[in-house]
């Protein structure tokens, strides 16, 4: 077996490990960042069962102004026990889909890391999810080149051979 061909079956080698380290990590990576998301749903519905108030309250005329006095109109307790219920399922319904948006891995890595989150771990699943992605992307790029590095010389040794053959073949050999 020639040089070169050993070579090649290095690189080959080394190409094929790289490739499933970079998958393995990768995997392993999206495996964290499925606990994180999960550890983040959490603790964001603790947050908001602890900040749900007893009453609930709705301004008497939303973002208007009281004409006689000049002044902001204050919300007013609301008694009635039906629209209590009312806003409670709304409230509720509300919640269940901040807190679905609240923990997107999607939605959090286009806020970017230098945005402000309201639970601390959500900057983890930011970080968890910009590396997870990079990661096997370097692995194919590193063992693409290591590929070619070490495929290089097959590649030139058996372009001298076909030209040796061409040439051969036009003088009559």
């Amino acid at each position: 077996m020639d040089r070169q061909t050993k070579y090649l079956l290095v690189g080959a080698i080394l190409t094929f490990l790289i490739l499933t380290g970079g998958y393995a990590t990768s995997i392993y990576d999206n495996s964290q960042l499925l606990s994180l998301v999960e550890k983040c749903k959490l603790e964001a519905a603790q947050a908001q069962s602890r900040e749900q108030k007893q009453t609930v309250t709705v301004p008497a005329n939303p973002g208007k102004t009281d004409p006689v006095r000049n002044t902001q109109v204050q919300p007013q307790a609301v008694t009635d026990p039906e629209l209590i219920a009312k806003l409670d399922k709304q409230l509720a319904k509300d919640n269940a889909l901040m807190l679905e948006f609240a923990c997107d891995p999607d939605r959090l890595s286009k806020l970017g890391s230098d945005v402000e989150v309201e639970i601390p771990i959500q900057k983890l699943i930011i970080k968890s999810m910009t590396t997870s992605g990079r990661i096997f992307k370097d692995a194919q790029v590193i063992a693409l080149f290591t590929f070619l590095l070490f495929g290089a010389p097959f590649g030139w040794y058996f372009l001298l051979r076909r030209i040796r053959e061409f040439r051969d073949a036009i003088v009559g050999k």
